[in-house]
């Protein structure tokens, strides 16, 4: 506020040339930016220098600091881009411009007066306090020690120019931005970096509060997986012209788009947490979804299974999957073999996260072959208890459905028969009666049953081929099909007309077209969730342009 002026009426405070304290002048508190003087000398007895108290007091170029003083807070000195500090404090160390604790093992704050190449944090530092480097643009690039534990919010906003290094195990940096340790929360993306349509990695969960905060020449970005969007992240983004939140995004903080003087309009789910000033100082239109939306999500499954916990856990009636069979076949656009922890270890790692997104009544279901039929089997029991999943089989040949059938792998043991297992949330999920097809007089007929242990006569390896043809041309386009009547199926035993379902390894997309067939068929308005790896670039070469070749109406996240 830099024509304030202030009159002090109150005895518990004392306000004297432009300084502002507590009666007892132990406490400075506020510094006022007018004024000529360039040179300060904090009283003697001062103990506590707030946080921001000299914020943008651009006049001065020294500051002594008393030794009577014991405590700063939150960087007091930001954007005081003239200063030297002169430091008679045993508290504080001052070295290179950067304000280190008594003992070397916190950074205070970095005076924006900096002009470096490289600024190398001492070894021994833990901790770099909250906004500590804020606006340090003469900083080109800062190195973190091995010793470092916890960065602070907001610590390099407006540090526009700024490469990061780090040596430390809890950090990383990737294509020039800053993240946590396991890349779930992107701590800061700089300006240099973000420019024109951002991407950022399947991994990020959430972003730190003012993560892009000044990227003036970003115009879109693309969330991901992003469930948080922190206070302050998108301030001053001034080239952002319209964002999708997804459903999977629970909250959007304080502020976060405050100042995005181009932003038009933000869609947003109506259950998103909006906090207060969100929009502040920007003239978007925020369309709120009232309803959960169809998505297919080009992401490793993993990440998008971990970020779906805070909205969707408990919400999911149906989870469908069809993941790799452990089969060494190297005709299929996936990953078959070869899983680094082990193929079971990495199923469970999916069925663990698969279990807490499933409702109190819900089901998971599981295509598999005789291969890992046993160990899949077994690991399912072992997660949903004994007496709640049973083995089912689907007969995956038929003379009637296999008039272009075609062995594309004759090295293989050739069976009549692959496997479904189905696990129960609890026992008050019930099946509901599905459509049994069947054949009379050479044609297909059906009638209403209760779910099969053997599903017979609903599609064949074969005949999901044929739908791969009519869909695009050649059989061979997706070469691991199930059968739209089989999925369609599954789908109608496991859901209501209201259910949101989701299949992880969505493959060729037959899950989202046979819930949008059997939504037709019974008027429901069951939803969606598909994720497809970008391997062979099967999400948009075959999952995505499946869904637009059936007109659904759904969402792409990349």
């Amino acid at each position: 506020c830099p024509l304030v002026e202030i009159t002090n009426l109150s005895n518990n405070f004392i306000y004297d040339k432009g300084l502002l304290f507590t009666s007892d002048k132990k406490t400075l508190i506020y510094c006022s930016i007018k004024g000529d003087e360039s040179e300060l000398v904090i009283p003697e007895g001062t103990l506590l220098i707030g946080k921001h108290a000299f914020f943008l007091c651009k006049r001065f170029e020294k500051i002594v600091i008393p030794s009577s003083a014991i405590k700063m807070k939150n960087n007091p000195f930001s954007g005081c881009n003239k200063l030297n500090l002169i430091n008679h404090s045993s508290h504080y160390n001052v070295e290179n411009n950067v304000i280190y604790n008594q003992y070397w093992t916190s950074v205070v704050g970095c005076l924006s007066s900096i002009k470096i190449d490289e600024l190398i944090i001492k070894k021994g530092v833990k901790t770099i306090n909250r906004n500590s480097f804020w606006n340090c643009v003469g900083i080109k690039k800062i190195v973190f020690p091995s010793t470092l534990e916890e960065i602070g919010y907001n610590p390099f906003i407006g540090c526009s120019n700024i490469h990061f290094v780090s040596e430390s195990d809890k950090f990383k940096v990737v294509d020039g931005m800053l993240f946590n340790s396991d890349l779930s929360v992107l701590i800061c993306c700089p300006k240099w970096r973000a420019v024109g349509e951002v991407n950022i990695p399947d991994s990020v969960i959430s972003l730190e509060r003012g993560a892009f905060s000044g990227c003036d020449e970003m115009v879109s970005i693309n969330l991901h997986n992003v469930n948080i969007i922190g206070k302050s992240c998108f301030t001053n983004c001034t080239s952002l012209k319209s964002l999708y939140c997804s459903d999977l995004i629970t909250y959007i903080g304080e502020w976060a788009f405050a100042y995005c003087s181009s932003l038009k309009t933000v869609s947003i789910q109506e259950k998103t947490i909006i906090d207060n000033n969100a929009f502040s100082n920007t003239n978007a239109k925020v369309k709120i979804r009232k309803y959960f939306s169809n998505y297919l999500i080009e992401s490793e499954n993993l990440y998008t299974l971990k970020s779906m916990q805070a909205r969707y856990m408990g919400k999911i009636d149906s989870i469908l999957i069809d993941p790799p069979y452990n089969s060494n076949i190297d005709y299929i656009r996936y990953k078959d073999s070869n899983f680094e922890e082990g193929y079971i270890n990495f199923l469970s790692k999916r069925l663990i996260l698969s279990k807490e997104l499933l409702s109190k009544t819900g089901f998971l279901v599981i295509n598999i072959d005789e291969g890992e039929v046993k160990n899949v089997f077994n690991l399912c029991k072992s997660l949903f208890g004994h007496d709640l999943v049973t083995l089912h089989k689907w007969k995956k040949k038929h003379d009637y459905f296999d008039t272009n059938r075609v062995i594309l792998n004759p090295l293989k043991k050739q069976t009549d028969y692959e496997y479904i297992i189905i696990a129960r949330k609890s026992k008050n999920s019930k099946f509901r009666n599905i459509m049994q097809p069947y054949i009379y007089e050479g044609k297909i007929l059906e009638k209403e049953t209760k779910l099969p242990y053997i599903f017979d006569c609903f599609g064949t390896t074969s005949s999901a081929k044929d739908e791969i043809e009519d869909i695009f041309g050649k059989r061979d386009y997706f070469s691991t099909p199930k059968p739209l009547k089989l999925m369609k199926e599954l789908i109608r035993a496991t859901t209501n007309k209201n259910s949101i379902v989701l299949d992880y390894f969505a493959g060729s997309g037959t899950v989202g077209h046979a819930l949008e067939d059997l939504n037709k068929e019974d008027g429901g308005s069951r939803k969606f969730i598909l994720v497809s790896n970008s391997e062979s670039n099967i999400c948009k070469e075959v999952t995505l342009k499946r869904l637009e070749k059936a007109s659904i109406d759904f969402t792409f996240l990349h």
